[in-house]
């Protein structure tokens, strides 16, 4: 047996960016203030579209 079998499988494209959708849902179900710029706000909101490579996030307020 060797040592390769028990690494877990490598993380795709695909992996990250629905670890990146899941901490996004996350931060704004826990209200846990992110940073932007310095300063720290709140998420508020967010949408991406079927097929987009990105996501717009929607930031409130300084927290803290």
């Amino acid at each position: 047996m060797s040592a390769r079998g028990n690494l877990p499988p490598a993380e795709t494209a695909q992996d990250l960016v629905d670890k990146h959708d899941r901490l996004i849902h996350s931060y704004k179900q826990l209200c846990k203030p992110v940073e932007c710029n310095g300063l720290k706000y709140l998420v508020v909101g967010f949408c991406w579209h079927k097929g987009d490579a990105e996501t717009v996030v929607y930031l409130e307020g300084v927290a803290g």
